[in-house]
């Protein structure tokens, strides 16, 4: 079976997690361009916070028809936080990036580090998500209590839904000793995205340790005939007392 390494490693996770397997019980492995693999190894592994998430998130809700004035009263200065702390955020994470080639549009991607101020936003954001979720909760309300007029309720799904996913991405990228993170821009559009430092070590876990036979076809895998970036990268070295059988040959192109 050929698939994309998103497909594969949703799989390796599914299993993971006591799902059902998107891909059939397969015997061996043949892995094409793993820079590409742990690039996208990186990005499903890890959570991504774009600035125009939260610009979306707060329209949908400014545009409910509240049944309680009192409650608008106490929705929206949380609204506004959010929307105060998202700008102030992305403001914050551009500072010092270069432009890549001629487009002022695309920002090259960089590692940043989340400071103080960073950390405040982050944590800001995440009380306002908090109290927007707990004000907007429709779990613990009567039918005649419900916080939005009937011809508001389809729009107040879709912001639980949206609420419950800002809340899960904030949760992980607020974990700041857990991880490293990433900015990139591109157009309007701004990305905090957060990879967990023990990537190597879950990739190990979640996949080499099953000792599933497994060959990496790449032209670029080792630096002047060392593989120790690679094998580090992707958790290919021994890991817990534990020693991984590799049989790793230089290709043609070396």
């Amino acid at each position: 079976m050929l698939c994309s390494h998103r497909y594969y490693i949703s799989d390796v996770q599914r299993r993971k997690n006591g799902l059902r397997p998107l891909i059939a019980n397969y015997q061996s492995l043949i892995v094409v361009e793993p820079f590409k693999f742990l690039q996208t190894a990186r990005a499903v592994y890890g959570m991504a916070l774009t600035s125009t998430e939260i610009d979306i998130l707060t329209a949908r809700i400014k545009k409910l028809s509240f049944r309680k004035s009192e409650l608008k009263a106490k929705v929206i200065p949380y609204v506004e936080l959010l929307i105060d702390k998202n700008i102030r955020l992305f403001k914050g994470l551009r500072k010092g990036v270069t432009v890549s080639g001629d487009n002022e549009d695309v920002i090259e991607r960089r590692m940043v580090n989340i400071d103080g101020d960073m950390s405040r936003h982050i944590r800001k954001i995440k009380e306002a998500t908090t109290e927007l979720s707990r004000l907007l909760d429709v779990k613990t309300t009567k039918p005649n209590d419900a916080p939005v007029k009937p011809e508001s309720r389809i729009q107040l799904r879709q912001v639980i839904v949206g609420l419950d996913a800002l809340m899960r991405t904030i949760n992980d990228i607020s974990a700041i000793s857990n991880n490293t993170y990433w900015y990139k821009s591109s157009g309007d559009t701004q990305e905090l995205r957060s990879t967990p430092k023990d990537l190597n070590a879950r990739l190990y876990s979640d996949q080499w340790s099953k000792r599933i036979p497994t060959i990496f076809v790449s032209n670029n895998l080792s630096t002047d005939g060392d593989f120790t970036n690679i094998k580090r990268n992707l958790g290919l070295e021994p890991l817990g007392g534990r020693v991984t059988e590799l049989n790793i040959a230089p290709s043609s192109a070396h």
